[in-house]
């Protein structure tokens, strides 16, 4: 392992060619001044798999270029649940029923798999990946099972379930960089709201899709799927829903990142004022499917996609908004610049 004031002075060789100083590097992943001065000068190590990702992908380096660790990322922030929640994605429980076409359907507990999929979403929110990855084996064991065994009756239920499950864990491990994992995660949930015919979970996964698409650097994908959903959700008739504006913020929030690391700056700023008209619509911080969209979420996507754009290019500042969360929405607004911090879901 490289030793930690190797790593520490990696770090700040990487800062200061993107042309960022300590308190504007510290901000972005959620740390104070003191805390980057005390990792660049090899007095504290970073033990969060999160943060070491989120240092990379705002350097824009390759993780082992910070760690100097060739291939294999350090011990110390290997993502624990990870492989885990790959066995149960490999588990396929209840199949033998399926094939051997038993009559014998079983009652699914839909009420205690909507609820287990909620905790695992606000746990995540708290930051608390960690607890969130090891909640989801059994979720994914468990919803999997459902979805072979129960009457026809629940079975557009299920795969509305289902299709949150694994968006879940898309999200999760999309946020700790196990992309890979990610990728085929968000392609079952996606998998699972079309066999539902369920439109905004479809939505969802594009969404969550298109984040593990950027950080597999695949953005013009991400791009496609972002902007395929958003014209589908705006030509809705009910595209005045909360809920689906919260999504379609959301969506145009994904593309602005997608489009800020292809550094095209014009078109992230479209994306970012498009999702602040929506924003301005809804009118206040929601969390609507767990995407935490709102007028402060768009202020905090401004400031990643500033910092993934070339030091020589300025991004347009958003058009002048009245709005300002009131008193009883400055926590929650706090909370919304924790959980977004680098954007990435």
């Amino acid at each position: 392992m490289a030793e930690p004031s190797g790593r520490g002075q990696r770090i700040a060789r990487a800062r200061r060619r993107r042309g960022l100083s300590q308190a504007t590097l510290a901000g972005l992943v959620g740390r104070s001044e003191s805390w980057l001065s005390q990792v660049e000068r090899g007095l504290r190590e970073i033990d969060s798999h999160t943060v070491l990702n989120a240092l990379a992908e705002i350097l824009r380096v390759d993780v082992t270029e910070l760690t100097g660790n060739g291939p294999l990322a350090p011990r110390s922030v290997h993502y624990t649940p990870a492989q885990d929640i790959e066995r149960a994605m490999m588990a396929y429980d209840g199949l033998e029923l399926a094939i051997a076409g038993t009559e014998e359907d079983r009652q699914p507990d839909i009420q205690r798999l909507v609820l287990g999929v909620g905790r695992v979403n606000g746990i995540y929110q708290a930051a608390c990946y960690e607890e969130a990855g090891r909640m989801l084996p059994a979720l994914i064991r468990g919803v999997e099972t459902a979805a072979r065994t129960c009457p026809s009756s629940d079975a557009i239920a299920i795969g509305r379930v289902r299709s949150q499950i694994y968006q879940a864990t898309a999200m999760v491990l999309n946020r700790v960089g196990e992309a890979d994992l990610a990728w085929t995660a968000a392609d079952r949930a996606m998998t699972a709201a079309e066999h539902a015919e369920a439109g905004l979970m479809a939505a969802l996964s594009a969404y969550r899709l298109a984040h593990v698409f950027t950080r597999k650097k695949r953005s013009t994908q991400a791009r496609d799927l972002t902007t395929g959903a958003a014209t589908a959700l705006h030509r809705s008739s009910r595209n005045e829903d909360p809920e689906r504006l919260s999504v379609n913020g959301s969506l145009h929030l994904a593309d602005a990142l997608a489009a800020a690391a292809e550094f095209d700056h014009a078109a992230a700023d479209r994306s970012l004022v498009q999702a602040q008209q929506i924003a301005d619509r809804l009118g206040e911080d929601r969390n609507d499917h767990w995407t935490a969209f709102g007028p402060s979420n768009v202020r905090i996507h401004r400031v990643s996609a500033v910092a993934r754009t070339p030091s020589n290019v300025t991004m347009q500042p958003l058009s002048t908004c009245s709005w300002r969360p009131s008193a009883s929405r400055r926590s929650w607004s706090a909370t919304t610049w924790r959980l977004t911090t680098c954007s990435r879901s």
